[in-house]
């Protein structure tokens, strides 16, 4: 692990090295999240939860429509309020 020293300005701003943005895979206007624990502080990309949980469930197989997903939603919905007794 490389070790980079930087100078905190008036402000309290820092400039991230290009080594570090690239490894983070940082780009201008791209967010952060810095946290502090025991150890000191880590920064890490700040990636939204639509990023995040991009591609998590996967694929119906076989693909639906819109309508056969919404069809399919109701009747799980009803099955749940059934068993639940609403």
């Amino acid at each position: 692990m490389s070790r980079l020293i930087r100078v905190v300005n008036r402000k309290g701003q820092i400039t991230v090295p290009a080594e570090i943005r690239r490894a983070l895979d940082l780009k201008q206007g791209d967010r952060v999240a810095v946290e502090l624990d025991d150890e000191g502080a880590k920064i890490r990309p700040a990636r939204s939860d639509v990023e995040w949980s991009y591609q998590a469930v996967r694929a119906l197989d076989p693909p639906r429509t819109l309508a056969e997903i919404t069809e399919i939603a109701w009747e799980e919905h009803a099955q749940e309020a059934a068993r639940e007794g609403l």
